[in-house]
């Protein structure tokens, strides 16, 4: 009885197992039978249900629903503004045999069991496909660029104007900027997942770095709209104009690190020191020397020149002066000039200058001399009177002399000019150069510069110790090297036709020892040579010049001071040989011509 019963549960038991088990996959069989080669029920394609449809049904839906039409633009929004981008003009294509495909396979992949829960969750809370599209992002991208570049605004940082009267004050503003990754991946998630509402593009704002200046201390910028003024010492005082100010400066703004506006006004330093340099030049006064004639016989000076004080502005000292009171706005400042003594003051003795006995002398002779030469003569050497040469000065004839002009009372006579004699304005001047360079050379004076004439000249003497000028290129220049003042006095004697240059001083104690000169390559005088004077009368012949050999002579000249040898120097000249010159009057017979001119 007890195992019959037993075997009755047991049966039961198989049967309440065994029934389920066959039903269930009874309906497995008849749902998979059902749906071979359609889509299970719950799944969505896009917002279309697909499901029991063929693969080829869902692609015939897809193609008569949004999915598979032209798509409606989607809407950009940049601020307010509302802009549509084509889904024609980036390429945009529904991929609807991917999508059929992707229907088809939900449910049906992994193992029984798998497909047993995928089943079970499309039927209970169903599926959605998302619409897959192409489109071509570097069309996207190429319009996110025209947007940045047509909708960004530079940021403007707040500005401080000083014009030549005032300062102004202006707000910033904010920038904009499109961030164009950010606003690439917005537009990419708008098209897969088929939102056509209003994009916002991805704008960025940037703040000016300069915080706002309408309240700022303008205590430390200069008041342009009233001139600066520039005090200088016993001179006087200059005033600049705003204009001047405005164009030598420049506001400079910047944060502090506190993060509060920090403004300087900026000046140009060499604009400043240029109008500096311009003031200068107005003011700058340079030293005069005293002009002081001697008398060998009072030993006493005559005044001939007063000496006067001169004054310099010093432009590197007074530009950091200038800098430091502007800096500190403000409006004027004081200056100083450097005084600059005379070399030579008229208030000093012969014996404060040292100027005591006579320590050398050059002459040449001029008898025979036209008026007009004998003229010049004296009047150049009268301009070199009260010549002062402080120690270790240098002595130049057209710096101590006047200039040899028409205007200053000079007459025309012969003169030589290049490797020709001509009338022109000075002549006899090269005679007083001579003479000062035999004073300076026989003296031991060192000689700085010296040029010889073309040719020699009878009025100088023995060759060699010439020495021309020509204003302004051609000099005649001797150093006072004896540590005291020298002193130039011309004495001329027109009447037995003398000229003599004396120097005064200390006798230095120097010996001079000048060697007989040394002449070479002598070349013969050139033919005589006959020219028209329009002023001289008819069978008048008057010669002019005499014939001259060429020739090259070196002068060697040794300066002692006890046994020690201080200067050992060669002076070298230089003639070309030379004719005669004849003068004669319009229609008189020139000798050997054979016939008048």
């Amino acid at each position: 009885m007890a195992k019959g019963r037993c075997r009755r549960w047991f049966v039961a038991l198989i049967m309440w197992v065994l029934i389920p088990l066959v039903a269930a996959g009874l309906f497995l069989c008849g749902f998979q039978h059902q749906y071979e080669g359609r889509i299970y029920p719950g799944v969505i394609v896009g917002d279309q249900p697909v499901g029991g449809l063929t693969g080829q049904e869902v692609r015939s839906l897809l193609q008569r629903t949004d999915a598979g039409r032209v798509m409606p633009p989607l809407l950009l929004q940049v601020g307010p503004t509302l802009l549509p981008l084509s889904m024609a003009e980036i390429g945009y294509q529904v991929q609807v045999d991917r999508l059929a495909q992707q229907a088809m396979i939900q449910g049906r992949r992994g193992s029984l069991w798998q497909r047993l829960n995928d089943w079970a969750k499309l039927l209970w809370y169903g599926r959605k496909v998302p619409i897959k599209a192409t489109y071509n992002d570097g069309v996207i991208a190429l319009v996110i660029e025209k947007l940045a570049q047509r909708y960004a605004r530079p940021v403007v940082e707040p500005l401080l104007i000083r014009t030549a009267t005032h300062v102004t004050t202006y707000p910033g503003q904010d920038g904009v900027e499109i961030n164009r990754a950010a606003s690439m991946a917005a537009v990419e998630k708008a098209l897969q997942s088929n939102n056509r509402g209003p994009v916002p593009v991805q704008v960025q704002v940037i703040k000016p770095q300069m915080p706002n200046l309408s309240a700022l201390n303008r205590k430390t910028l200069i008041n342009l709209n009233r001139p600066f003024s520039i005090h200088i010492r016993g001179v006087g005082d200059f005033v600049w104009d705003n204009a001047l100010l405005a164009a030598a400066s420049h506001i400079e703004t910047r944060v502090g690190q506190d993060g509060q506006p920090m403004v300087r006004q900026q000046w140009d330093s060499t604009s400043l020191k240029q109008h500096l340099q311009n003031l200068a030049a107005a003011i700058d006064l340079p030293a005069r020397d005293a002009r002081l004639d001697y008398n060998p016989q009072t030993k006493k000076f005559i005044v001939m020149r007063p000496s006067q004080e001169g004054r310099k502005l010093e432009v590197d000292r007074a530009l950091p002066v200038l800098l430091d009171a502007l800096q500190q706005g403000k409006s004027e400042v004081t200056l100083s000039v450097t005084s600059l003594s005379p070399a030579v003051d008229m208030h000093a003795s012969p014996a404060d200058l040292g100027i005591v006995t006579l320590v050398g002398k050059g002459t040449t002779y001029f008898a025979g001399s036209s008026a007009a030469r004998v003229h010049n003569l004296v009047k150049v050497a009268e301009s070199l009177r009260g010549s002062v040469i402080p120690p270790n000065g240098i002595f130049s004839f057209t710096k101590y002399g006047e200039p040899v002009t028409a205007a200053n009372g000079y007459e025309d006579s012969l003169i030589i000019w290049g490797d020709r004699t001509a009338v022109g304005i000075g002549g006899g001047v090269c005679q007083v150069s001579t003479t000062v360079f035999r004073a300076a050379f026989f003296s031991g004076m060192p000689i700085v510069e010296r040029h010889n004439h073309g040719y020699i000249v009878g009025w100088y003497g023995k060759p060699g110790y010439d020495a021309t000028i020509y204003l302004p290129n051609v000099d005649f220049k001797f150093k006072n090297a004896t540590g005291h003042y020298l002193l130039l006095r011309p004495v001329v004697n027109t009447q037995r036709g003398i000229l003599t240059i004396e120097l005064y001083g200390t006798n230095p104690g120097w010996t001079v020892q000048v060697d007989k000169a040394v002449t070479s390559n002598v070349q013969p005088p050139l033919k005589s040579r006959y020219q028209e004077d329009k002023t001289l009368p008819k069978g008048s012949i008057r010669q002019v010049e005499w014939p001259q050999k060429g020739m090259t002579v070196q002068v060697r000249r040794i300066v002692r001071q006890g046994d020690k040898v201080l200067r050992d120097t060669t002076i070298t000249s230089v003639y070309q040989p030379w004719g005669a010159l004849y003068l004669y009057g319009p229609g008189t017979a020139v000798p050997g011509a054979g016939k008048k001119p």
